[in-house]
């Protein structure tokens, strides 16, 4: 038999938001960590002249990886988002500013908006003048 859906507080589904974002930020850094590290084995790879079958099976698994950072980044805003609404429309409810998880929550929707204005076109390696 499915369990019957609890009332939460506004104050528990702060808690609940707040730390989705957090996990949605650790799994966004993961990735990219992981980017870089498998970005490295496969030049380490290139440059010792592996089997060129692990190459290429390296390739495809660095590519998932590339693929999976975008994707995280997208759910990553999405719950930043969620959060951001939840804020603006509870948060004049009671217990909910006095919340523990208030000050984490105003941290993270600080930088949501320091990392949307980070994304911009990166124009890395254009000349004067270039267009791209």
């Amino acid at each position: 038999m499915p369990r019957k859906p609890t009332e939460r507080t506004p104050a528990e589904q702060l808690k609940i938001k707040t730390k989705t974002c957090q996990r949605m930020q650790k799994e966004v850094s993961a990735y990219e960590s992981e980017v870089l590290l498998n970005t490295s084995k496969l030049n380490t790879m290139i440059s010792s002249s592996s089997d060129p079958y692990d190459i290429k099976a390296f390739k495809a698994v660095l590519a998932e990886s590339e693929m999976m950072v975008p994707d995280s980044k997208g759910r990553l805003g999405k719950v930043v988002e969620d959060l951001r609404v939840f804020v603006e429309t509870q948060g004049g409810v009671e217990g909910v500013k006095e919340s523990e998880w208030w000050g984490v929550a105003m941290e993270i929707l600080g930088e949501g908006e320091t990392v949307e204005k980070k994304e911009e076109t990166n124009v890395e390696g254009l000349e004067d003048g270039e267009a791209f």
